[in-house]
């Protein structure tokens, strides 16, 4: 919404926070006679019935009051004392406890007559299952460069306040100079910068130390004698396990956060610190757990130049930390300390270098080892959990997102499987099995690998079946012979597979070129084959109806690097109009992991252009036979299913309207209701 900023509709910003929308009040701006020097702002306390308030007065007061309720009426009202009088104290704490979880609270604090409104929603409840929490970092030097930054955060929140006033993690360095008092009052706190007086007002902020909270006025050499001590004193978390360090950790519905301290406190292995975060990590139940520090594990370094310092990765992190997190199921580390936005994917974790906030950002190196994105920006990240998926968003101060990426917790139990080899006459083939039932084998297409079949379809798919996905020949991890490729030498590749694993009979189901290979199977070993699924099926020779010319020859192209290769391939899954309502493929399309020759991938079509086809064989298959299309299917036509279906005695045959080749990634839970239907029927 529209700032309100005329002290006279103050009535009316608080009537539209009744309903839910967290707005800037005139009131947190500076006057020369206002009491407050900083807040209020919020700490979570660890627990999801209750809330931190806090705040600091240029002076004692003669009363310093709280109100709270449900409502801007305020049912409870309470006075707080100062904790010291001397220069830079009177401050203020107070946590309000017994709330409902979930729920959002208002409240007020009031300083000799200044009233200080604002709200917060407690956490969700322990088995919550659903969550959107914001991280940024590095805000030090430029408060009005911060204060754009939150100024597009909080318009993000009010979109949706009922699910994204949560929390904010903070990646540390806060201020400049964090041992001096007045940095702490100009920088992070500054007054004069009311989205970011409101943001603190409403989010609780749960940070790390960073190297510029041991920083002295006017030098950038850190006093460890008092390092943290002023950002200790305005973040007081309640949750430290050693009060000397600033490592600790904390549970927010569906996520745990474990916190580490590189500046006060050994994270060497053998220290007490890498002690405290195993036994942690180890111990929390929460389906998704996230890591914070200051200095990176994995960025983007930089480019060097006049007055720019980029930091390098912490090699004792990446040493002695990362197999821990690996070893613990942590899905994302937020760092920051360099000034711009990096991601670094490394054994499937995803590390984020949040260091936009504020401070001269420059450029990183995109060139650095696993980067997957680096952009210089000011920037926050918001982080939306359903179930079993993260969706990450990575938005500029200018409002444009830039960066997004999803990570599926299914994608990652299918990841975790182990591949394993078994030989088969003259190759060896790369396999995986998961789930428990009758045996499902999937048979991929031309150009694929294993790790390219949907991660929810697979996990679906296993909650009522063995599946076994596998490398064709010369794909991925499973080698070739200098046999002539040709469709039937799959099927017999694939019959061997069956045999090597002791499966007598399994249920197949093949896409693309993996349904040619399956009808070639079915009637080569129809003893092998249980029921039949062809999606996106052509049966060769005369009577297949093939794509358009243009369409061939993009399937020919191997030139270019893979990536390249890899691109254009991928154009021809998906119409257009679906890839433009969904232009970020790694919310739908899993991540390659295997790579296959040229070569390879040049016999595999010339294997598909020798194949004679089935049409005249398909009545003799007597087994059950699915065949699933997509309307818009350029690389093999829906015609085509249609064909095999009236020559295959009983088939069934579904369209899915609007999908295209890869409409398994379109519609996963829709193709694989589909698939279960069929199978259980």
């Amino acid at each position: 919404m529209s700032r309100i900023r005329a002290f006279s509709v103050i009535v009316l910003v608080l009537y539209l926070g009744a309903f839910g929308t967290v707005s800037c009040h005139d009131g947190l701006g500076p006057t020369a006679q206002t009491q407050i020097r900083k807040g209020p702002y919020l700490i979570y306390p660890g627990n999801s019935t209750s809330m931190t308030v806090l705040w600091q007065t240029n002076r004692t007061p003669a009363q310093a009051t709280i109100e709270w309720g449900s409502t801007i009426d305020y049912h409870s009202t309470v006075t707080v004392l100062e904790n010291g009088n001397g220069e830079d104290e009177h401050q203020f704490s107070y946590t309000i406890t017994d709330l409902t979880p979930g729920v959002r609270t208002y409240y007020q604090v009031s300083v000799d007559g200044e009233q200080f409104p604002g709200s917060f929603l407690t956490a969700p409840s322990e088995s919550a299952t659903s969550l959107t929490f914001y991280a940024y970092g590095d805000t030090r030097s430029h408060p009005d460069i911060h204060d754009s930054v939150i100024s597009q955060l909080m318009a993000d929140l009010n979109r949706n306040p009922d699910e994204r006033q949560t929390f904010c993690l903070h990646v540390g360095d806060f201020v400049t100079f964090g041992l001096d008092e007045a940095y702490w009052d100009d920088e992070h706190f500054n007054r004069n910068y009311t989205d970011t007086m409101t943001f603190l007002s409403s989010l609780p902020v749960m940070g790390t130390i960073g190297d510029h909270e041991t920083f002295d006025t006017d030098t950038y050499t850190p006093d460890y004698e008092h390092a943290g001590e002023l950002y200790r004193k305005y973040w007081p978390y309640p949750l430290y396990p050693n009060t000397k360090h600033f490592y600790y950790s904390f549970d927010y519905g569906p996520v745990h956060v474990c916190v580490l301290d590189q500046y006060t406190a050994e994270y060497t292995k053998g220290s007490a610190q890498y002690a405290w975060a195993a036994q942690d990590l180890s111990n929390s139940t929460k389906p998704w757990k996230v890591v914070m520090f200051h200095d990176p594990a994995w960025s983007a370094y930089g480019i060097e130049g006049p007055d720019v310092w980029p930091h390098e990765n912490d090699e004792i992190v990446q040493s002695d930390l990362c197999p821990l997190f690996e070893n613990n199921g942590v899905t994302v580390v937020v760092q920051g300390h360099n000034h711009y936005y990096a991601r670094c994917t490394v054994n499937g974790i995803q590390y984020l270098t949040l260091g936009g906030g504020g401070a001269d950002s420059y450029p990183p190196d995109p060139n650095q080892s696993n980067v997957v994105k680096a952009i210089q920006a000011y920037h926050f990240a918001r982080f939306d959990i359903s179930g079993d998926t993260m969706s990450v968003s990575v938005i500029s101060n200018e409002g444009e997102k830039f960066d997004s990426f999803t990570v599926n917790k299914s994608e990652e139990t299918i990841g975790k499987v182990e591949t394993k080899m078994v030989h088969v006459g003259d190759i060896d083939i790369a396999y995986k099995m998961f789930g428990e039932g009758d045996p499902l084998l999937l048979i991929m297409g031309y150009s694929g690998t294993m790790d390219l079949w949907p991660p929810e379809v697979l996990q679906e798919l296993a909650t009522h079946y063995k599946v076994i996905i596998f490398d064709n020949r010369g794909m991925g991890k499973t080698t070739a012979s200098d046999k002539v490729f040709t469709i039937e030498l799959f099927s017999d590749d694939t019959a061997g597979l069956l045999d090597a694993l002791n499966i007598e009979r399994a249920h197949v189901l093949g896409w693309s070129m993996g349904a040619t290979i399956a009808q070639q199977l079915v009637l080569d070993h129809p003893d092998k084959v249980g029921k039949l699924i062809l999606y996106a099926a052509y049966c060769g020779g005369k009577e297949a109806i093939w794509p358009s010319h243009k369409v061939l020859i993009i399937l020919a192209d191997t030139s270019g690097t893979p990536e390249e290769w890899g691109e254009r391939l991928f154009k021809l899954l998906f119409p257009q109009e679906w890839l433009e309502e969904h232009p970020d493929p790694s919310t739908y399309f899993p991540m390659p992991t295997e790579t296959s020759s040229p070569e390879n991938v040049a016999h595999q079509y010339e294997a598909m252009g020798s194949w004679y086809g089935t049409f005249g064989q398909l009545p003799q298959i007597t087994q059950d036979t699915l065949l699933i299309t997509g309307t818009d299917d350029v690389l093999i036509p829906p015609e085509n299913s249609f064909i095999i279906a009236q020559q295959i005695p009983g088939a069934w045959l579904v369209q899915l309207k609007g999908g295209g080749h890869g409409v398994m990634y379109q519609y996963p839970e829709k193709f694989s209701r589909i698939v279960l239907t069929f199978l259980e029927n």
